[in-house]
């Protein structure tokens, strides 16, 4: 430089456009829709449907910030809006009307979002529902999140009515979740008011109904007031809904079906709505005693009856948490305290009856011939039990319950077929 010359200019600093994907955050509000070729075309608001087509393929997003991040390139922006989308939508994003002989724009808002989510998709976030932390002896809320997602009245009502724009903000709205704090906080659920576990033996076909059954029960929530029926949540037993061939009760034998093991969930439940004091509505002990289970204070199920049913009869909710091991299935109600107090007591076994063996014919085995199909079990007999609920010093309920059991009889078939 020449003396006496003064300091040299600096060139003017150039906006930093259409950058690759590493490009900073920067603090403009975005994200934005941009149309990202033929910006030379002045575009008119009435429209033919040939042009309202390629207008359509030509809006892009440009990207500025975590609500909308980082610049991206032309090619990018290209695939914003036109975008192959699923089977059953229109094939254009845009709807168009006759006005005064030319076609006014309107934007199908099913199609708009299918457009939109290849490229600005991540940026919406999905509402997350309220849930419940639960521990030993005490639960808390999981708050809840509210979701991001576009709004496509305000994005569409942009790109309808700015055609002349080249620029326009991708908007999103808040999405409420379907349940939130507010609600799980007023279900009143604070401590554990029961549990119960029952055993059984590991590896056979009706664990695996049992765990099955479980993953269904698993959550379940009881308002104030509401009954709950065992039946009405799970549903008939099906192979489709997970269930397998167990063997259960049937008038007097054991019979393989699909869901057998299922009154062992029966029973347990029963046992852990029994000590958390609530409202016995319906229930019906198994034909034979079963050694696993408590005297009496036990419970079966079947599709069209028997029934296990209870309702939740204080003032908090009830959340059920269920869980199902190779080896034992645990039920735990968690509600408010609420003073409960459960007392029980069970009685001798009275009334016993000997198992005795029963023959029937079986026309398809050799005369002569016998088949032993099920062995003697258990004796029958009558057992009484009680349940008295607390609350503080009150006696709310005041409850007996006498069951009778059958002897499990041995059965044999005779042959009566005849060789020649």
């Amino acid at each position: 430089a020449s003396a006496g010359a003064g300091p040299r200019e600096r060139p003017p600093r150039r906006e930093r456009r259409g950058g690759g994907r590493g490009d900073l955050y920067s603090q403009a509000s975005g994200p934005k829709l941009v149309y990202s070729q033929r910006r030379e075309r002045a575009l008119p608001r009435q429209l033919d449907h040939d042009q309202a087509a390629e207008r359509a393929d030509l809006v892009g997003v440009e990207r500025r910030n975590p609500e909308g991040g980082g610049q991206v390139g032309d090619r990018d922006l290209r695939t914003a809006l036109h975008h192959r989308r699923p089977e059953g939508l229109d094939r254009l994003v845009v709807g168009t009307e006759r006005e005064n002989g030319s076609l006014g724009i309107s934007l199908e808002p099913r199609g708009l979002r299918a457009s939109l989510r290849p490229r600005l998709g991540r940026f919406e976030v999905r509402a997350r529902d309220a849930t419940f932390w639960v521990g030993a002896n005490r639960a808390h809320v999981v708050p809840s999140r509210p979701g991001r997602s576009f709004d496509l009245e305000r994005i569409s009502h942009s790109l309808v009515s700015n055609l002349d724009s080249t620029t326009h903000l991708a908007r999103f709205e808040r999405t409420p979740p379907a349940f939130t704090t507010e609600d799980a906080e007023r279900l009143d659920i604070r401590a554990l008011v029961s549990a119960v576990t029952t055993y059984y033996s590991c590896c056979q076909p009706r664990v695996t109904n049992i765990q099955r059954a479980a993953e269904l029960l698993d959550g379940t929530i009881i308002r104030p007031g509401e009954s709950f029926s065992l039946n009405e949540k799970l549903g008939k037993r099906t192979e489709e809904k997970g269930f397998v061939s167990a063997p259960q009760i049937f008038n007097g034998r054991l019979e393989d079906a699909v869901g057998g093991g299922i009154s062992q969930v029966a029973t347990t439940l029963y046992n852990s709505a029994f000590f958390a004091g609530v409202k016995l509505v319906a229930h019906q002990a198994h034909q034979f005693y079963i050694s696993r289970y408590p005297m009496g204070r036990e419970a079966t199920v079947s599709w069209g009856g028997p029934e296990l049913v209870f309702r939740n009869d204080w003032p908090a909710a009830i959340l059920m948490k269920v869980s199902a091991s190779d080896t034992g299935i645990t039920v735990r109600f968690y509600s408010r305290k609420l003073g409960r107090r459960v007392e029980t007591t069970t009685g001798e076994p009275y009334a016993q009856v000997a198992p005795r063996t029963i023959a029937v014919t079986n026309a398809t085995l050799p005369a002569g011939t016998t088949s032993t199909v099920q062995s003697a079990g258990e004796s029958g007999f009558s057992v009484q039990y009680t349940r008295k609920v607390f609350k503080g010093d009150d006696l709310v309920k005041d409850e007996r319950y006498t069951v009778r059991y059958d002897a499990q009889n041995a059965i044999v078939e005779v042959g009566t077929k005849k060789v020649k």
